[in-house]
């Protein structure tokens, strides 16, 4: 089973260069809470702003059949910075991707890939 992802630089570039559409980047330093990767989604996809900030409202959407293209790949740049005023509801919404969002489209036949670009890989630690 697929899980959430952590490379270097430039294995991301090499992801970048394959699949050089429908990849999809965050910039890390930008999004320091929930909140902010919330909002920053539902613009990014044009989701509905309904019951915005709920963990079962964003899993119904990243797995509605609105994405029909394969692979569906998130980059998150700075992935150091991502979430940092934030460290257990990061983990938590890790815990969706990884068990919630990424199993619901591989049972269905899809690559859904979310991969956050460390500056000091390989031997650091996932950012959370």
């Amino acid at each position: 089973m697929n899980k959430v992802e952590y490379l270097d630089k430039q294995e991301v570039n090499h992801i970048k260069n394959k699949y050089d559409k429908k990849i999809y980047e965050i910039n890390g330093d930008e999004l320091k809470t929930l909140k902010d990767f919330f909002d920053f989604i539902y613009a990014l996809f044009g989701f509905p702003k309904y019951n915005v900030y709920s963990y079962d409202a964003f899993i119904d959407w990243m797995t509605d059949d609105y994405f029909k293209w394969n692979p569906l790949i998130i980059i998150v740049n700075n992935a150091e910075n991502f979430m940092e005023n934030s460290i257990s509801d990061k983990e938590t919404l890790l815990d969706v991707f990884n068990n919630d969002i990424i199993p619901y489209w591989e049972k269905k036949g899809f690559t859904f890939r979310l991969i956050f670009e460390l500056n000091n890989h390989p031997n650091m630690k996932s950012p959370v």
